[in-house]
């Protein structure tokens, strides 16, 4: 793996390992460029009606109004950005930009190197099909969920949704909860429960934990954790720790964003245990 360059100073108050979740005075010029490429679909004149077509069709969809239209897109970049800065919705126009792009490749890579090198805790990722902001997670966990969501089905599928609604740059962490345990139920029916058309998660569990038969393919287990308790934990707390899964009780508290961020890393590794085999009987 390359490591990421330091500067000489790294060590002199400065935290470069940090991560910035605003839009930094060392990322904005390098990405009002970037929006103003993307607006005029990398035009350097004024804009054409296609481009301010685009541009009314962002108003409508986002809500927000824009103002006039006119001159420079770098110079009109930076109004638009300003406008949705006030509204402290900045990176949902950088989303909107990327979902929306006619040339998502070249714009994806472009603004995922913008974010990777000024320590933004944004980066470019897949949501619903489309180009999309999402929040940076760890490089490896990172690539393992990506691993999960492809290969896994309609699991996997579930799973992918679940992680944008947890990670996005409009999380909703109740719907990203709900995804997980649906993801966990996709892939361990077949395994626990495959005659039963109306398992649950709940009562899976229940089942792995009388038959007392399904575990892990470790040859050597610890005693007071057998690979058949750490999978039963892994299942309960996923299970009992969605706490709104039910109405009915007004003075529950909402899914927060760490507990739906935490299901979702849960939900990853069951999904991938049981698709891919290693939970034996």
């Amino acid at each position: 793996m390359t490591e990421t360059w330091q500067p000489l100073d790294a060590d002199d108050g400065q935290d470069y390992a940090a991560l910035y979740g605003e839009v930094t005075p060392w990322l904005k010029p390098s990405l009002l460029l970037w929006i103003a490429e993307v607006i005029s679909e990398r035009s350097i004149g004024a804009f054409d009606m296609l481009a301010k077509d685009r541009l009314r069709r962002l108003e409508r969809d986002l809500r927000t109004p824009i103002g006039h239209i006119s001159g420079k897109p770098v110079v009109y970049a930076e109004s638009l950005l300003r406008t949705f800065e006030q509204r402290n919705r900045e990176w949902v126009l950088v989303d909107y930009l990327l979902a929306t792009s006619k040339a998502p490749d070249p714009d994806s890579a472009e603004l995922g190197a913008l974010l990777l090198e000024s320590g933004s805790a944004w980066t470019v990722g897949m949501r619903q099909g489309k180009p999309g902001l999402v929040k940076r997670v760890a490089e490896g966990t990172e690539d393992f969920v990506k691993h999960v969501t492809a290969n896994r089905g309609h699991a996997g599928q579930r799973l992918a949704e679940a992680f944008s609604c947890a990670y996005g740059v409009n999380p909703d962490p109740s719907k990203a909860y709900s995804l997980a345990v649906k993801a966990v139920e996709d892939a361990a029916k077949p395994v626990v429960s495959a005659n039963h058309a109306g398992a649950t998660l709940g009562t899976m569990i229940a089942q792995i934990r009388d038959s007392g038969r399904f575990r892990l393919p470790h040859t050597r287990e610890h005693q007071d954790s057998r690979t058949h308790d750490v999978l039963l934990g892994m299942m309960r707390m996923l299970w009992v720790g969605q706490h709104d899964r039910h109405g009915g009780d007004a003075t529950a508290p909402p899914v927060s964003q760490e507990e739906a961020e935490t299901a979702v890393m849960v939900a990853s590794t069951l999904v991938e245990l049981f698709a891919s085999g290693k939970v034996v009987q």
